[in-house]
């Protein structure tokens, strides 16, 4: 905490100016033939804010604080650009910001792998996004399958509601999962346990691969993904207002409808959003027949309130989130299983920002409340397994502005968790858990380099109490750790840029890696943890060169993670069933690989996509391969949009396929499995209805309906992979 004091101090030591004395940014975007752009997005960095243009270019951001503001302009087709603002006390700046055509659409910044809003292009750490278009093509029911076509992600699957993000090898309680600035304890309970986030009504999705403890702390070993929503809307400088979007899609393969309303509005400082998501589908369907007992059923309810002014802003956040898994099982072992879940999940975030003379102000207090009931049949009287979790949790960061070249951050963070058994078994002992940690994390804009560096400290504390079911007395546990990073990013030419990397991660042991003794419903495995396992402690570099042009963009990276007490079920079943039985064990690892990407536009009509990444991980103190490490895989996309195709506003088709290697590299008792490659094809377009945009999507995956079984499957041993099925999909916005 001493590390806040003195900067606490310099961000609201310095008088705040009279109430009225705000200032206004005003604006107009355009090409560069001078053609106004509407709908381009101008996003104030600092202040989590946004406008939009309107029909002739022009936009206004009002009741600002005086001082220097970063904008970020971007729009589909064109090159985000960036301009920084100084605005005197009660005066009135005007803008004219020019983007330049671009085939390629590209984020225009990140808030994950730097703590603040950054230009992605400067940021030294591995990162990658889905946002607009691209976001919308890639949405599938889960979070791992919406990101497995960014490299070095991959999704851990058990059938086509749970989905868990695979960073670099890792996955599980070494990801950590952000939705909306709070962190998600969902996998808390074992590496099957996927994220209870939504993604249908995101604006975009950000992963930082590669270990982010500075920032995330425990778990965040593996890297992080955040889901971020469009900030609370207001109406200042501009008439009260009301809007919404509505998304529709249908998934014949499992009879699946699904749906995301959005309602949003403002008046003057004052606004808020609320936004309901829902899908329900029947058992998955493979080319050799139905995956018996897979049904999904999912509502999602998000609300936010805030207001805004020149002091800063104050946003009440709600969540309530309810599925229905089925669990499937192999049919040589039980043909009549009905087993199921019921998942729950209740968030609630304050948040309040203040800006002050020299930088911003950030408290959030958050609370979870996620519950996991477990049944062994459709008609089973009681809970077999239930676990429930209460975490309160406490942020807080001082942005400061620049103090020359230097922008950054410190902050400190709280959370405590508390754990209880409400079914008949018991899995793991009734638990709490506590963590306090300070963090620091600073950039330099040196010329063409860009420096990046921070330091975090965190101590945990874990209380077990006794539990007859298992043998096991009271138990207290403590864990330590101080992580750090480094890392620049030299642009070399306006063409390319090369970025290097470092950094240290941990990864407290939870109850469930030390206690957990018992069957698992939800895995339908028996599983057993290793009282004695120590804090994993990681190592990460990785360096990459970065292209950036008017028609190409890509990336090539290669990076290594040397992780010091391993943690990881190891397979101990009789053969053909060996992922029934798992036993916690601990050892050294080495994880390394390549990642790369490159898309292409020949023409302004055209694009071209390439994709890939292989890795390997090795038990370093065993020499053995690591169990469930993606094989290597390619991946392509061609697209092909005009204007004013068929009487549409815009029109596009597509066809792209993906191509995996046989896993020949694994654990000697897990599965092997052979390669096998899938087909895609999609077309759309956007149809002007009733002035406003309809854009409609069809698509067919796995055209040639071919058999093949996902390494990383949990089902790999009796269940192939999705059949062919047709997706439709309309998006409208008011």
């Amino acid at each position: 905490m001493s590390l806040l004091l003195p900067l606490l101090v310099l961000l609201h030591a310095a008088p705040p100016p009279p109430l009225l004395a705000t200032a206004i940014i005003e604006g107009r975007v355009v090409s560069i033939d001078g053609a106004p752009l509407a709908e381009a997005r101008v996003l104030l960095v600092d202040g989590a804010r946004q406008a939009e243009t309107d029909a002739d270019g022009r936009f206004t951001l009002a009741r600002l604080r005086p001082g220097t503001w970063e904008l970020v302009i971007a729009r589909v087709g064109y090159r985000p650009a960036r301009r920084t603002v100084l605005l005197p006390s009660g005066g009135r700046v005007q803008l004219e910001v020019v983007l330049e055509a671009s085939p390629l659409e590209l984020p225009p910044l990140q808030v994950t792998g730097t703590g603040q809003a950054a230009d992605p292009a400067a940021t030294a750490q591995a990162t990658a996004a889905l946002t607009g278009g691209a976001l919308l093509e890639a949405t599938r029911a889960s979070l791992g399958e919406t990101l497995e076509r960014l490299p070095g992600v991959a999704n851990n699957s058990m059938g086509a509601g749970i989905g868990r993000p695979v960073i670099r090898g890792l996955s599980g309680n070494r990801v950590v999962t952000v939705d909306n600035g709070q962190r998600v304890e969902s996998q808390t309970w074992g590496a099957d346990h996927a994220p209870n986030v939504e993604v249908l009504d995101a604006a975009r999705l950000e992963v930082v691969k590669g270990p982010a403890s500075v920032l995330y702390g425990s778990d965040a070993l593996g890297g992080v993904v955040q889901v971020v929503p469009d900030p609370v809307p207001d109406a200042l400088g501009r008439a009260a207002w009301s809007g919404g979007r509505l998304t529709t899609a249908y998934d014949a393969n499992m009879r699946m409808p699904e749906g995301a309303l959005q309602l949003e509005g403002g008046v003057r400082g004052l606004g808020a959003r609320l936004s309901v998501t829902g899908r329900e589908g029947d058992d998955l369907r493979t080319p050799s027949g139905p995956l018996r007992n897979s049904a999904v059923r999912a509502r999602h309810l998000r609300g936010a309130v805030g207001v805004r002014g020149a002091w800063g802003d104050a946003a009440l956040h709600v969540l309530r989130r309810a599925e229905r898994l089925g669990i499937s099982e192999d049919p040589a072992e039980d043909p009549a299983y009905t087993g199921y879940q019921l998942l729950g999940t209740t968030r609630l975030l304050a948040d309040v920002t203040l800006v002050g003379a020299a930088g911003r102000l950030q408290v959030q207090a958050g609370f979870e409340r996620n519950s996991r009931h477990e049944f062994d049949a459709a008609s089973a009287p009681a809970i077999t397994l239930g676990l429930r979790q209460e975490t309160w949790s406490g942020t807080v960061r001082a942005h400061h502005r620049p103090l020359g070249r230097f922008r950054g951050t410190v902050g400190a963070q709280l959370l405590r968790a508390g754990f209880r058994n409400v079914g008949l078994e018991t899995l793991i002992p009734d638990s709490r858990t506590t963590d306090v940690a300070v963090f620091g994390f600073e950039q330099v804009q040196a010329g063409a380099v860009s420096l990046t560096g921070g330091v975090r400290a965190d101590h945990r504390s874990l209380v077990a109490e006794p539990t007859a079911a298992l043998a096991l007395p009271r138990s207290t546990r403590e864990f330590g750790a101080v992580t750090g990073s480094l890392g620049a990013v030299w642009q070399a030419t306006e063409l390319v840029a090369v970025a290097v990397a470092a950094g240290r991660g941990f990864r407290a042991p939870s109850t469930f890696d030390l206690f957990a003794n018992g069957f698992h419903e939800g895995s339908r495995a028996w599983e057993r943890g290793l009282p004695a396992a120590v804090t994993e402690r990681a190592l990460s570099v990785d360096a990459g060169l970065r292209l950036t042009g008017r028609r190409v963009e890509g990336e090539l990276t290669a990076w290594r993670n040397g992780i010091a007490g391993y943690l990881y079920g190891a397979p101990i079943g009789p053969p053909g069933r060996v992922y029934d039985s798992l036993q916690t064990v601990q050892g050294d690892a080495r994880l390394e690989g390549v990642e790369a990407r490159l898309r292409w536009r020949p023409a302004g009509w055209l694009a071209v996509g390439i994709a890939g990444d292989a890795m390997r991980g090795t038990n370093t103190s065993t020499g053995a391969p690591l169990p469930w490490m993606p094989p290597p895989r390619v991946w392509w996309d061609v697209r092909a949009e005009r204007a004013g195709v068929l009487g549409l506003e815009r029109g596009w088709v597509l066809a792209a396929g993906q191509h995996w290697a046989a896993a020949t590299r694994h654990d000697p008792r897990e599965v092997p499995l052979p390669g096998y490659g899938l087909l895609e094809l999609g077309a759309g377009g956007i149809v002007p209805v009733g002035g406003r945009p309809l854009q409609l999507d069809v698509a067919v995956r796995n055209v040639l309906d071919a058999r093949y079984r996902p390494f990383l499957s949990r089902y790999k041993e009796f269940a192939d992979g999705p059949g062919r099925t047709l997706v439709l999909r309309v998006t409208t916005a008011w």
